[in-house]
C-alpha cells in the first residue's frame, strides 16, 4: 500500500497550516512558507481527516496560540535545503561550486526521505494521532512535503540540465557513460 498519492489525484485533501485560528489548504500555500508568512492566504473550513488518519479533527477555534507561532520542523528543513538549491541556481557562484551545491542538495534530500519522511510514514501506518508542535498531523506534513519537494526536484533538474551541464561542457568537462570511455 502506497501512502503517496498519484500526481493527478490526492485522495486525502487536508489543511497544511494554521494562521490566526483558521486553516490554510494546500492549494493556498506556496513554498517556502513559514507559519508566520501565511497572512494573506485564502482561508478554508477545516475538513474532517480521512478515515485511518489517526489525528482528531482540528477545530480552528481550539488551536492553541503557541501552535500559531511554531514552524514545522520538516518544512523548515526543506526551506533550508531550498536555500542550498538557490545557491546552485545562482549564476554568480563559480561553476564547480554550483555542482557541489547540487550534490549537497541531492544528498540532503536523500537523507531527509530516509529518516524524516520514513518516520512520518510510519506514524501514518501506525495511526499515531499526535500532531507536531505546529498543529499538523503526519499525513498533513507528508502532503506539504510532497508539494515542496516536487517543485524543488524540478528546479534541481532544470538547473543541472539547462545551466550547469552546459557550463561544464563549455569548460571542457564532459559527463560520460562507462560505455563511451576508452
Amino acid at each position: 500500500m502506497s501512502l503517496e498519492p498519484t500526481p493527478l489525484h490526492d485522495p486525502f485533501p487536508a489543511p497544511v497550516a494554521v494562521s490566526d485560528g483558521a486553516l490554510i489548504t494546500a492549494a493556498t500555500v506556496h513554498p517556502p512558507v513559514g507559519m508566520a508568512a501565511v497572512g494573506d492566504a485564502a482561508v478554508a473550513e477545516p475538513p474532517a481527516p480521512p478515515a485511518g488518519d489517526g489525528a482528531k479533527p482540528l477545530d480552528a477555534a481550539a488551536v492553541p496560540v503557541e501552535w500559531r507561532r511554531m514552524i514545522n520542523r520538516e518544512l523548515s528543513w526543506l526551506d533550508f535545503n531550498a536555500r542550498v538549491l538557490a545557491l546552485a541556481e545562482s549564476p554568480g557562484v563559480p561553476l564547480l561550486e554550483r555542482v557541489r551545491f547540487l550534490a549537497i542538495f541531492s544528498r540532503n534530500l536523500d537523507e531527509f526521505f530516509q529518516v524524516r519522511v520514513g518516520g512520518l510514514k510510519q506514524q501514518v501506518l501506525l495511526g499515531v494521532g499526535q500532531r507536531s508542535p505546529d498543529g499538523l498531523s503526519a499525513r498533513e506534513q507528508l502532503r506539504a512535503i510532497r508539494a515542496r519537494v516536487n517543485d524543488m526536484v524540478a528546479r534541481h533538474s532544470r538547473c543541472y540540465t539547462d545551466d550547469v551541464a552546459v557550463g561544464l561542457e563549455q569548460a571542457g568537462i564532459r559527463i560520460c557513460d562507462w560505455s563511451t570511455l576508452e
